[in-house]
């Protein structure tokens, strides 16, 4: 009923300017007619788009809903893993996020483990050399392989990394790839290493993210010398 009126309205405003270019009578009236519909019409246009906008957004909400967690986890390392098994044993919808490919954070990636698995192969060496004769052992031409030192490194790391991968399926602990960041108290922001962005809501949240040695200005920390 109301399209069939602004119809309506639009023909008696049409057929009153034709009739007063035709008699060429009161042109600013006209004018006004016409400026007046046309503005009733850009108003109405405007409206009807966003209408159109608001249900494809609301039509994209509904197909991919933002997922809900009771606890979030920020950091993937030995305090974050450890407090997203045991949240997940206590029954709450754990998410956790990682911006690395890999869970475990510094200590199982880069520090501790693969530390403790060089360590560990040196020992063995300097026991061949050292203390081996005197369980009766000799060994001649005992030899670094460095290579192959560095491989099984590799393969403890991949290991340990790996088991941290089982005890979040394990747990059903969902995990997120990618950087995380507070859009506010509840929502969190996943930027993907290919750009792409998710957003997770949260209840609460735990930051376990470690730290990084600050830098001195003139003596920057290239991973090389320093």
């Amino acid at each position: 009923g109301q399209s069939k009126n602004h119809s309506s309205q639009y023909t008696h405003v049409l057929k009153l300017y034709a009739l007063l270019v035709d008699e060429r009578k009161n042109w600013t009236l006209a004018k006004v007619h016409l400026s007046i519909h046309q503005n009733y019409l850009l108003k109405h246009v405007f409206i009807w788009i966003f209408y159109a906008v608001f249900l494809s957004y609301n039509k994209l909400v509904k197909n991919n809903p933002m997922n809900k967690h009771d606890i979030t986890i920020i950091g993937s390392g030995p305090g974050g893993y450890v407090a997203a098994i045991r949240c997940a044993q206590l029954g709450f919808n754990t998410a956790l996020i990682e911006k690395y490919n890999t869970l475990g954070g510094t200590c199982l990636n880069v520090g501790c483990i693969p530390s403790k698995a060089l360590l560990d192969s040196s020992e063995h060496y300097h026991n061949a050399l050292s203390t081996f004769k005197e369980h009766g052992i000799d060994i001649n031409g005992a030899a670094v392989n460095f290579t192959q030192m560095i491989s099984r490194k590799a393969k403890v790391v991949e290991t340990t990394c790996g088991g941290i991968d089982y005890l979040m399926k394990k747990n059903k602990v969902t995990v997120y790839q990618g950087h995380g960041t507070f859009v506010n108290k509840n929502v969190i922001s996943i930027k993907k290493q290919d750009g792409a962005e998710e957003q997770i809501e949260t209840s609460k949240t735990i930051i376990a993210t470690g730290s990084k040695p600050s830098t001195l200005p003139f003596l920057p920390i290239d991973k090389k010398r320093i």
